[in-house]
């Protein structure tokens, strides 16, 4: 064991829980000692060896445990890959891309990836086809440097497109963030085209029997929890097809991969309007 190696790495943990707890308080600098002293156990059991437990498939990594992620008010244990760093919702969206192998992969040709992140290896081989055009947009230019496809600056809520111009949509993770979400999805309807797909993923609160709308952002960001009873609704202008880790998974998957069973992607489909509707 490099013990130079750990020496450094609790010394940059320390010195991260103090400017936590000096910057947004005891509790907050209590949460990321939490999520050091986890992490921190798991490299100890990773570094001495011992059978996988879990697996990645998004960059194939095998071990004992995912990492713990701090989110300011709360630990999340098993949420992130310490290779890849992929959390829960890229998991998903990955197993559902390579397992499922959908109909509109062979009809897409133009994408819209919202807000991108890192592009994971099903992902990438879907953006990277050579009959593909990708693009990427965020309401902020400087967020565009994570993709690697030609990005524009727009507002999700009047979206900087002709409409029907899109054959689909990646939106992980986004419409938490966006003050009129129900305006955000209107423009995704308006620009896709009629059988095209946007794939949308929304963080849901499963203790809310309805979303919950807040007067200002939270700690991540948000500006709504979302709940799983209502959050359909707001997809009434789509054909929406639940794949959720219990309907994609089994018992044994969903440990190996570390996918709650409620945790859903949601297919959503412009149908084609009916001629003289």
């Amino acid at each position: 064991m490099n013990v130079p190696f750990l020496i450094r790495h609790v010394l940059g943990d320390l010195r991260e829980i103090l400017r936590r707890c000096r910057s947004r308080g005891l509790r907050s600098g209590w949460v990321c000692a939490s999520t050091h002293a986890h992490n921190f156990v798991l490299l100890l059991r990773t570094r001495r060896g011992g059978g996988a437990v879990v697996e990645c498939p998004c960059c194939g990594w095998q071990g004992v445990a995912f990492r713990a992620v701090d989110v300011d008010v709360a630990v999340v244990p098993q949420a992130e890959c310490p290779q890849c760093t992929a959390q829960e919702r890229q998991r998903l969206l990955q197993l559902y891309l390579t397992r499922c192998r959908p109909s509109f992969l062979g009809r897409a040709v133009r994408v819209l990836h919202v807000a991108p992140t890192r592009e994971y290896e099903a992902l990438e081989e879907l953006l990277s086809g050579p009959e593909l055009q990708c693009f990427a947009c965020d309401l902020d230019p400087l967020e565009l440097v994570h993709s690697e496809h030609p990005g524009f600056a727009s507002d999700l809520q009047a979206l900087a497109l002709a409409g029907d111009t899109v054959d689909l949509v990646f939106c992980i993770h986004v419409l938490e963030h966006i003050p009129d979400d129900r305006a955000a999805l209107l423009e995704l309807h308006r620009v896709l085209k009629a059988g095209g797909v946007a794939l949308l993923m929304v963080p849901i609160h499963g203790g809310l029997e309805e979303t919950l709308e807040f007067s200002e952002r939270d700690m991540l960001g948000h500006l709504r929890s979302y709940a799983s009873g209502d959050f359909g609704e707001r997809l009434a202008p789509f054909a929406v097809e639940e794949i959720s880790g219990a309907s994609l998974l089994s018992e044994a998957e969903r440990r190996r991969y570390q996918i709650a069973a409620a945790h859903t992607l949601y297919c959503c489909t412009k149908v084609p309007a009916v001629p003289g509707g």
